[in-house]
């Protein structure tokens, strides 16, 4: 018998189909160091930040810091549960240093220091974010001792923030523990045993960063030195949680259809100014601070009082270990120029001094003030019906046409800090202008995290590439009011030996490994792998189903009765229309950061009064959002904030050891 196979209906359906699919192609391999490298590679490794609070024997009460909640071992006694040699403490990203560094908070905060800085010991100990320890011969306590040979030519601009003191003093060998119970092996990591101009420990994160390296040389990353860093927030009433992305980047936490402006880091010097290491730096053509009502496509131009223009644009570095913008003199006073216009108050920001003693002051507000430890103090200006008006927004326009606004909310906060027990506290008759106080020095000005709290930030030091995006994170609370989360999303990176190569060819050379899940971006080419494969593997099984169902009909037909079929052709054994059979595609999954419940922060202010802080940060610490002020006596608030109650959206960070938590919301930094 002959027959004519079925064509799926018809010829015309599969080549529909297979354009269907070929027509996302250009999008996934316009992207090789991302969605499309992403096979065969080990995925990314993702760590929160936010608020840290550590609970160490030593210490009557929580050290509160912002950063990385990570815990520090020996590297023989270290487990994957924990043990006593563990040490918690709280790392924050920093681009001045490769190296790890670890501060010693027992030898930085002993009595001389307290006295000479006017800190108590907590206030001195959730400064440093915890710690190491090391005794009075400059040795470690329960960790090896490493050497401190090579680690200036390692770090090049370390010995510039610690002159006329020695650069480095000691290093152990140690057990980086991350929060999956996988650990980094880290030789020579340097321990801050002196210096006032630096608070809590460093994660190193510059282009030679020994983090990254040892991660890719132990394979717990590929073979790419990129990383990808949502800061998250430190807002008072808006904050929010964020994540380090080792090896990769968080497409979740990029803003969907929003530009990507990349940067090349081989068009500048990263030494500036006097030694100043800066690995990422931009040029700001435009800075201009408008009503929030001002649309900020149009801010830079047509603003009558700009900070900064074209004709004379300003250089800065990217500095995630710095909560505010470090501005160059003419332009900082420019700035107090534009606040005053915009809001009537024609006095002058009030310099913060920690050396102040509040036991002395006859001002109330003055004394309230002086009640919290500020580590980072920016342009504060007390609270009255003038500055409480201010309502703008900071518009930075960079070279390339890349603008970025800085919100009110973002912009704009009550005075936080510290209170004498080390709890997080806030001074709520002042307020403070997100910029800090003093310019920067040499005129090397810094953007700091209050800046990058609006982009989601990748770095490729192989390709030698910065890209900045609008964070999807910051889109969301922008929206009204604060807001969960993105999912989380991780897309592992190629490195550029790898970037051409097909998915075959890259596993074949040994880039083996967990394939990641792609980016939830609404960008329709980079959501192809994650949402229309499992659409096509559907539609091909059903086209399967129809198209066995139609050839059984087809032959029924053409059967004819017993006999008829002798001396004709017959079919040859397994001459069957063949099923199209597709391997289920897997879903992206997607993370959901989950948050807890109301939590407040009891502490004394540094004069003896109560403080209830809600969460909402600065410097290395955060605070309360969204405080509701009961009705309170004088009495009742001389010093440090007495009627603070408010909400705080906590993270709890799933380590894995029940020694500390990672409460990250928003924080409080260096």
């Amino acid at each position: 018998m002959m027959y004519s196979r079925p064509t799926l209906g018809s010829s015309r359906l599969t080549v529909l189909l297979f354009i269907y699919f070929l027509s996302f192609a250009p999008e996934v391999a316009s992207a090789p160091n991302s969605l499309a490298a992403s096979a065969c590679l080990p995925a990314p490794i993702r760590l929160s930040v936010g608020n840290c609070s550590i609970v160490t024997a030593s210490q009557a009460t929580a050290i509160r810091s912002w950063g990385v909640t990570l815990s520090i071992g020996n590297v023989s006694t270290l487990s994957s549960s924990g043990d006593d040699d563990d040490q918690p403490l709280c790392l924050t990203p920093s681009l001045v240093t490769n190296s790890t560094m670890l501060t010693a908070p027992n030898i930085l905060c002993n009595d001389a220091a307290l006295v000479a800085q006017n800190l108590t010991r907590g206030e001195c100990y959730s400064r440093r974010g915890g710690g190491v320890k090391v005794d009075t011969s400059g040795n470690p306590v329960g960790l090896q001792t490493g050497s401190i040979a090579g680690l200036v030519a390692a770090n090049p601009g370390w010995p510039t923030i610690m002159d006329p003191l020695p650069p480095f003093s000691v290093a152990v060998n140690a057990d980086l523990n991350l929060p999956d119970g996988r650990s980094v092996t880290m030789l020579n990591v340097p321990v801050i045993t002196a210096g006032n101009n630096h608070t809590s420990s460093a994660l190193g994160m510059g282009d030679n960063s020994t983090l990254l390296a040892t991660a890719i040389n132990t394979g717990l990353i590929g073979a790419s030195r990129s990383w990808g860093y949502d800061v998250g927030s430190t807002s008072y009433s808006k904050p929010r949680a964020g994540g380090l992305t080792l090896g990769g980047k968080d497409m979740g936490a990029i803003a969907g259809g929003s530009g990507t402006h990349v940067y090349n880091m081989s068009a500048y010097d990263k030494v500036v100014n006097k030694g100043r290491v800066c690995p990422l730096q931009v040029q700001i053509v435009g800075m201009a601070l408008v009503p929030s009502n001002v649309s900020s496509s149009t801010a830079s131009a047509s603003d009558d009082f700009p900070l900064i223009s074209e004709s004379q644009p300003l250089s800065a570095c990217l500095e995630p270990y710095d909560v505010y913008a470090r501005l160059s003199l003419q332009v900082l006073d420019r700035l107090k120029t534009k606040f005053a216009r915009l809001t009537g108050h024609t006095g002058a920001p009030r310099r913060y001094s920690p050396i102040a003693n509040p036991f002395t002051e006859q001002d109330p507000l003055l004394r309230q003030l002086l009640s919290v430890y500020v580590p980072e103090p920016g342009l504060i200006y007390p609270l009255n019906n003038a500055t409480g008006s201010f309502d703008a927004k900071l518009v930075i326009t960079l070279a390339g046409g890349q603008i970025i606004s800085i919100p009110s909310h973002e912009l704009f906060n009550p005075v936080r800090g510290l209170a004498a027990d080390g709890s997080r506290a806030i001074a709520d008759s002042w307020r403070e202008l997100a910029v800090y106080q003093d310019s920067a020095p040499a005129n090397a000005a810094v953007l700091g995290r209050s800046f990058l709290s609006q982009v989601y930030l990748f770095v490729d030091y192989d390709r030698r590439e910065f890209t900045l995006s609008a964070s999807a994170g910051a889109e969301l609370t922008d929206g009204g009011g604060a807001a969960p989360a993105p999912p989380v999303a991780l897309v592992a990176t190629a490195p550029p030996s790898k970037e051409g190569l097909s998915t075959e060819d890259r596993c074949a050379t040994g880039e083996e490994g967990t394939t990641s899940s792609p980016g939830l971006d609404t960008t329709l080419g980079k959501v192809v792998l994650g949402i229309n494969i499992p659409v096509l593997v559907l539609l091909l099984a059903v086209i399967a189903y129809w198209a066995a169902k139609r050839w059984l009909k087809e032959k029924k037909k053409t059967q004819r009765p017993s006999g008829e079929n002798e001396g004709r052709d017959a079919p040859e054994v397994g001459e069957r229309p063949t099923m199209m059979q597709n391997a289920p595609a897997q879903q992206p999954m997607a993370v959901q950061i989950p948050t807890s419940g109301p939590a407040l922060d009891v502490g004394r202010g540094r004069e003896g009064s109560m403080a209830i802080s809600p969460l909402s940060p600065i410097g290395n610490l955060s605070f309360p959002a969204k405080p509701e002020l009961p009705e309170t006596s004088a009495k009742d608030s001389p010093g440090a904030t007495t009627e603070l109650q408010a909400k705080e959206n906590v993270l709890e960070a799933d380590s894995g050891r029940p020694r500390f938590t990672s409460d990250a919301s928003t924080a409080f930094s260096n």
